[in-house]
Order: structure tokens, then C-alpha cells, then sequence
């Protein structure tokens, strides 16, 4: 609906309809991206913590990386697909309104760059759940951290798809030092967490 008025809106002004509906795309993908792994990783993560579901996973024979890195990947299919469908949808709109398309950079920002970011909070929110013994602690640190890598990106959308590569490899590696910081976590310290 907001994505339908500022295009009659700025039709109507003869704006620059490409700079608005690139701004439009990011931000949309974005904010579903952000609220899908928040909601899932909150399910994911709290629930089984709390329905001791992660002590019994970790009493068997699978380690903490294996058990975290399957939580993290089920997390962001999950809104990766969220993501494809919002992604398709716009692109319909757009088409739809024959409004100008979304260049390869923004197209790419949305599709690989966005979710890798997105994969880091899974990790990070993770994490956070085998660090810190209070649920509520985490619940805090989640939505403030949340709240800030949201406004930051929907003020500035279109920073990270000047340039996408850079921001996907630095993604791509931030994923990967999280991944290498939870194999250094032992079962006996999240034990101690959850109990």
C-alpha cells in the first residue's frame, strides 16, 4: 500500500521514479528479512531453550557448531524464501506500473547481500542465547541491536548496494568468524547457560 501511494504520488510530481523505487526495494526486502530472522531465530532459539530441547541435542553426539549451524541455516531458508517471494512480487509491481527496474547492484544487494547480513544476526542472536543465562537479557540485547541495524539501513538503503561485492564478502566473513567463535564454546559452558 505505501509502496502504491509514493508511485502515484511521485508520478504525479515527476520525480525521479527509479531512485524511489530502489530506495522502496531495499527497504521492503529488507524489513522482511530483518523481521523473518528475528521472529524465526526467537522461535528457534528461545523455544528449544526453554523446552530443554537444546540440552537433550546436546547430550547426543553432535557439537555445538553442528547444532547451531543447522538452527542458523533452517532460519535463513526460511526468510530467504520470504525474501524471494517479496522480491518477485515487487518486480511484478514494477512491471505492473512499467516503473523503471532495479539495476544488477540493487537486484543483488536484495538477493545475496541482504540475507548474508541477515545469516550474521541468526549467528549473532544465537549466540547470544548460548552466552547469556536470562532470556530477557537476550530478548533486550536482540530487539535494541535489532532496532539499530534496522534504522540504520532503512535511512541509508542504498549504501550497501553501491557496493554489493564488498559488503557480501564482509558478510560472508563476519558469518564465518561467528561459526569459528561458537566451536570454541564448549558443551559444558552452555549446559551451565541453559540449566
Amino acid at each position: 500500500m505505501v509502496v502504491a501511494n509514493t508511485l502515484f504520488f511521485a508520478k504525479g510530481k515527476n520525480s525521479n521514479l527509479g531512485v524511489i523505487f530502489n530506495f522502496l526495494f531495499l527497504s521492503s526486502i529488507a524489513v522482511i528479512f530483518i523481521l523473518g530472522v528475528m521472529f524465526i531465530s526467537d522461535v528457534i532459539f528461545r523455544n528449544e531453550r526453554n523446552d530443554f530441547t537444546l540440552s537433550s541435542l546436546l547430550a547426543g553426539p553432535m557439537t555445538i557448531k553442528d547444532i547451531f549451524f543447522a538452527k542458523s541455516v533452517i532460519t535463513f531458508t526460511i526468510t530467504y524464501v520470504f525474501t524471494v517471494v517479496s522480491f518477485v512480487s515487487f518486480m511484478i509491481f514494477i512491471l505492473y506500473e512499467k516503473a523503471p527496474l532495479p539495476n544488477i547492484q540493487i537486484s543483488l544487494t536484495a538477493l545475496v547481500t541482504i540475507p548474508i547480513w541477515g545469516f550474521v544476526i541468526t549467528e549473532t542472536i544465537g549466540l547470544l542465547y548460548l552466552l547469556i543465562t536470562k532470556i530477557q537479557y537476550v530478548q533486550m540485547i536482540t530487539m535494541l541491536f535489532l532496532l539499530f541495524s534496522s534504522m540504520e539501513f532503512l535511512n541509508h538503503p542504498l549504501k550497501m548496494s553501491r557496493f554489493p561485492f564488498i559488503w557480501t564478502i564482509g558478510g560472508i566473513g563476519v558469518a564465518v568468524l561467528l561459526y569459528f567463535a561458537i566451536s570454541k564454546i564448549d558443551k559444558e559452558r552452555v549446559m551451565r547457560v541453559l540449566l
